[in-house]
């Protein structure tokens, strides 16, 4: 099992769960590609930020969203982590990958 900070290039469909389906990974709770979890009811897939360029100006955009709670019960249970621990991994990483 494991947390996975994934950046895609483009928005196709299924593409995540089909790749980390295909090398033997599932996402946790992935019916289709995986198996049902008992720990979350849904695909364990959130976008925690995205970034874009404006439709109106092409000025890039940022936006972020806070980890929902059925996920954060999801990695408390599997990696004893809490939300505020999750989120700060997460904007650490993101800050890692933004300076590369």
């Amino acid at each position: 099992c494991a947390l996975v900070l994934a950046c895609p290039v483009t928005g196709r469909t299924h593409q995540l769960r089909v790749q980390f389906a295909g090398i033997g990974a599932p996402i946790c709770g992935d019916t289709m590609y995986g198996d049902v979890s008992e720990f979350i009811n849904r695909q364990a897939l959130h976008a925690f930020c995205i970034d874009f360029p404006s439709p109106a100006d092409g000025a890039g955009l940022h936006i972020s969203a806070s980890i929902p709670d059925d996920i954060c019960s999801l990695v408390k249970n599997i990696f004893g982590l809490s939300k505020e621990e999750t989120e700060a991994m997460l904007n650490e990483r993101t800050t890692e990958k933004d300076n590369q």
